[in-house]
């Protein structure tokens, strides 16, 4: 150790490179001296490091507690075992009663598609019989219908009758009056629109009387009366010159023959149509009421004795 002089401070280390040097100032020199010497002694002498292991109890405590900590760790994990088990099956159930649902319901679906297709199929036909059905009536009631209409058109067309005719003067020098009534024979009414009125004298019947030359020259004279079965429209015919007495010797004797036309237009009311009723009349001799009379109805000729 080297010293250093000239009022330096002695500073001196020792092997672990603690300062051991004291400074001594007055009185405190001895006491600090004694202090570090001590500190210096403890400081040389070897650490030794205790370590001190349990004893028997206290390890069998410890291997007692790791065992229930690793059973309770099993026990756990098996708890976990069972509910991740335990939910597999109920999501493998969950799921095949979902499987099951679904073709449940594919097969309801397709059960459905077919009673669909089978109603559908029952419906149209059903519809079909019903349109052919009321097709069918339909048909029958137009039929029925026109059947009713022609028989109701029958029962009410007018139908014109010349009756209660006589010769009401017939003498020399004297005109021609004949008086007659026109019937309707049907249920209405019906209204005569115009007449035309005709006679001769002759000694043979013509042979067609509704074609005769004088006869259809002659004009219709308006005639505005309705004529019923109740109510006939009554005539009265007067010539327009007198009746001379060749003629009027001729048909008292029988050899001559009073011919009288008539030719009467009306309206059927049940149709709209315009018709037309011709007749003609041979009288007997006067003072007779007895007559033949020549009908032409629809193109029909017919001839009464009345």
């Amino acid at each position: 150790m080297e010293q250093k002089q000239n009022g330096d401070s002695d500073n001196s280390f020792d092997e672990s490179g603690i300062n051991t040097s004291v400074e001594q100032t007055g009185n405190d020199k001895p006491e600090k001296q004694a202090e570090q010497d001590k500190t210096n002694e403890i400081n040389k002498k070897p650490v030794k490091v205790i370590i001190e292991m349990p004893s028997n109890k206290t390890a069998n405590i410890i291997a007692g507690v790791s065992a229930g900590a690793t059973l309770v760790l099993l026990f756990l994990n098996y708890l976990l075992y069972y509910q991740i088990s335990k939910q597999t099956t109920s999501i493998e159930e969950s799921a095949s009663a979902a499987k099951g649902a679904v073709e449940q319901y594919r097969l309801a679906n397709k059960i459905s598609d077919s009673n669909y297709k089978l109603s559908k199929r029952a419906f149209d036909s059903s519809a079909k019989d019903n349109h052919d059905r009321f097709k069918l009536d339909s048909n029958n009631s137009e039929k029925q219908m026109a059947i009713l209409k022609n028989q109701f058109a029958v029962e009410n067309e007018p139908s014109l009758e010349c009756n209660s005719f006589s010769v009401n003067t017939l003498k020399e020098d004297t005109n021609l009056i004949i008086i007659f009534n026109i019937s309707n024979l049907g249920k209405r009414a019906v209204e005569i629109d115009s007449t035309k009125l005709f006679y001769m004298i002759l000694l043979a019947p013509p042979v067609n009387p509704f074609n005769d030359a004088a006869y259809i020259k002659n004009t219709f004279t308006p005639f505005k009366r309705y004529s019923s079965r109740e109510s006939p429209a009554q005539c009265v015919f007067t010539s327009a010159n007198p009746i001379s007495k060749f003629l009027t010797t001729g048909v008292y004797a029988t050899y001559m023959k009073i011919y009288f036309w008539g030719e009467i237009k009306y309206k059927n009311n049940i149709s709209g149509q315009q018709m037309v009723y011709r007749f003609m009349v041979q009288p007997y001799k006067p003072p007779s009421l007895q007559y033949v009379i020549i009908e032409n109805k629809n193109d029909s000729i017919k001839r009464i004795k009345r």
